[in-house]
């Protein structure tokens, strides 16, 4: 004896498969409809997270500040020494030839060409769309 309840599952899935074999449209009532878009419209609303800087910020501040400290020690234990009376453009590229070479030695070269590559294509960007940084 078989309950109304427990059909048999092959059954079931030949009805199942009828309906979606059907090429009905299926629309939404308009109130479903109207409850959705209040719904989005209410989200919408809320303001956005903001980012934690406060949280995140001082990491990356830090590290860029031991890496300052780091350079600035570097250099001027292990640099050539100038002539005072040296001409500035010379001491310039003197300094700017140590500079290198410490980056070379540290595995920093690319780097710091992908932050300048960075920086020249962050100024194009800001130029192109005539905003001022």
């Amino acid at each position: 004896m078989k309950d109304d309840d427990q059909k048999d599952p092959g059954m079931l899935n030949r009805e199942i498969d009828q309906i979606l074999a059907e090429d009905r449209e299926i629309t939404p009532s308009s109130r479903f409809t109207a409850r959705v878009m209040a719904a989005v419209r209410a989200e919408a609303a809320t303001p956005a997270l903001s980012f934690p800087w406060a949280i995140a910020l001082p990491g990356p501040v830090l590290c860029v500040a031991a890496m300052t400290w780091s350079v600035v020690e570097d250099l001027g234990q292990s640099g050539p020494p100038t002539r005072p009376d040296a001409p500035l453009l010379g001491r310039l590229l003197t300094d700017l030839a140590m500079l290198a070479q410490w980056a070379h030695v540290y595995a920093l070269d690319w780097l710091l060409l992908t932050f300048f590559l960075v920086w020249i294509a962050w100024k194009l960007s800001v130029h192109l769309a005539g905003a001022k940084p």
